[in-house]
């Protein structure tokens, strides 16, 4: 992702308006590489953030519609095409959709998804609205198989979503992810295992949790605490730190590409089921992570 695109407000969402193109390129290219599940580029959209870009209410619906769109289009070009051509079909799952619903800070776009001070300024029921909102828009929009609340980082945003999806049926499984700021917390401080996980767990339609946006080093520590009733899943970034200040990337990869593969064959003897990548991953760290977990 270039500066130019962290540096905005709404982040890759900008991208959903100004170059859609781009958006079903990088999809395209995770696919090849051998991802299965690709998340739209909505992390950072909301409706204020969008109002506050310029954008009216129907417009920024149609922009997130529009993510789930793109996904959807690069899916299908991959797997009518790429599939037949490299005679894929036969070894891979057809791959899925999910829209990524970013965290309330996230919005924000101050950086406090990792640290979740906003919890103290804002009720269940403001996170409630925030996240339904955006659900409302893309619940029955064609090619969405999952909703992705991911970068979670304070417990009571979690209750919120689990309040959310346990009253209102949406007729889409999802998955909840946490940042993770040591081995044993989330970012706000809450402990995983013992506070977190069994709100996560609670409502009939997660089909996943887990760990994502952190330090690949986080990873095993936080998922050997203990294995949920769902599916467990991991998708730690590259091991740089989000700069708020200077709206950037600091420090250098925590892994290379190779050693993030082979942690992946690690997370996933530790019980994870989901691994992946996020914020600064690349096609060809997907495309180790695959070719890993391949080997017996």
């Amino acid at each position: 992702m270039t500066t130019a695109v962290t540096q905005d407000r709404l982040w890759s969402a900008r991208m959903l308006a100004e170059d859609p193109a781009a958006v079903t390129q990088v999809h395209a290219a995770f696919y090849e590489a051998g991802a299965d599940v690709a998340t739209t580029a909505s992390y950072q959209a909301s409706f204020k953030g969008f109002e506050q870009a310029g954008f009216g209410r129907a417009d920024a619906e149609e922009l997130l519609r529009k993510s789930v769109q793109l996904a959807d289009n690069a899916r299908r070009l991959f797997w009518s095409e790429g599939s037949e051509l490299h005679g894929w079909r036969a070894k891979r799952l057809r791959p899925l959709v999910a829209f990524s619903a970013g965290p309330y800070g996230a919005a924000l776009a101050d950086g406090s998804e990792y640290d979740g001070s906003y919890a103290e300024r804002v009720s269940e029921e403001q996170l409630m609205d925030f996240h339904r909102q955006r659900l409302q828009a893309i619940v029955g929009a064609p090619g969405v198989d999952l909703i992705a609340f991911e970068t979670v980082p304070c417990l009571k945003e979690l209750r919120a979503i689990s309040r959310l999806l346990c009253t209102e049926q949406l007729g889409i499984p999802a998955w909840i992810s946490c940042s993770a700021r040591s081995g044993t917390a989330i970012c706000h401080g809450e402990d995983l295992l013992e506070e977190c996980l069994p709100v996560m767990c609670e409502p009939a339609s997660v089909v996943a949790v887990g760990v994502n946006c952190l330090p690949p080093q986080l990873v095993d520590p936080l998922i050997k605490q203990g294995l949920p009733t769902k599916l467990l899943l991991a998708y730690p970034n590259s091991g740089e730190e989000w700069d708020a200040a200077a709206r950037d990337w600091k420090g250098s990869s925590g892994l290379e590409v190779q050693n993030f593969g082979c942690s992946a064959r690690q997370w996933a003897d530790s019980g994870a089921s989901i691994i992946g990548g996020c914020c600064r991953t690349t096609p060809e760290h997907i495309r180790s992570v695959a070719e890993c977990l391949a080997d017996p």
